[in-house]
């Protein structure tokens, strides 16, 4: 059990050294660690018969604001609070405004993406079931071989594959965001 403990935690600092610099990766490597597996297993509770977690647009939002406040108490810290505001007029000062926006714009971009696809997968996964349920009730076949045997491709994809994929591009585009507010 140790082992496979180990095995995590050395994991979340590769991942994290991949795209910050290694004393940001050895700061970060818990929140990014836990940002990981807590949107996989909530990602892939659709597994196990339940509405996966992230497909409520409340966590897939609780998720990008914290990731937000990571992001800007990361440029502050980094840069002080002149600094920060200073970096929103750079390379012009007319741009404040357009810089504020795109920073403002980026928790929502972060929830939707992951809630969108999530939840387009469990929709996706729905009509499927429905379909093959009205072609086994039409054929009047009393074993619903349709509903168990094509499915399996399609379940494979949106319970196991999606939820890693969206997972990790959450994380990844979470980490490539803190590393930009970490440049001086």
């Amino acid at each position: 059990l140790q082992l496979v403990a180990e095995l995590i935690v050395d994991g979340m600092y590769k991942l994290t050294a991949t795209i910050m610099d290694k004393k940001n990766a050895e700061t970060y490597a818990p929140y990014i660690g836990t940002l990981l597996i807590f949107t996989i297993l909530a990602n892939a509770t659709g597994l196990f018969g339940f509405r996966p977690v992230t497909a409520d647009v409340n966590t897939a939002f609780a998720l990008s604001i914290t990731t937000f406040l990571v992001i800007q108490g990361s440029s502050i810290k980094n840069r002080g609070i002149k600094g920060h505001l200073k970096h929103y007029a750079e390379p012009y000062p007319f741009i404040f405004p357009i810089m504020v926006i795109k920073d403002l714009s980026l928790p929502v971009s972060l929830a939707f993406r992951l809630f969108g696809n999530i939840t387009g997968g469990m929709i996706i996964m729905a009509f499927v079931f429905k379909a093959l349920h009205a072609i086994t009730n039409a054929l009047n076949i009393g074993i619903p071989f349709f509903q168990f045997m094509i499915p399996l491709p399609l379940n494979l994809f949106f319970d196991v594959f999606e939820p890693l994929l969206q997972a990790f591009i959450f994380t990844t585009l979470t980490m490539a965001f803190v590393s930009m507010a970490l440049v001086t």
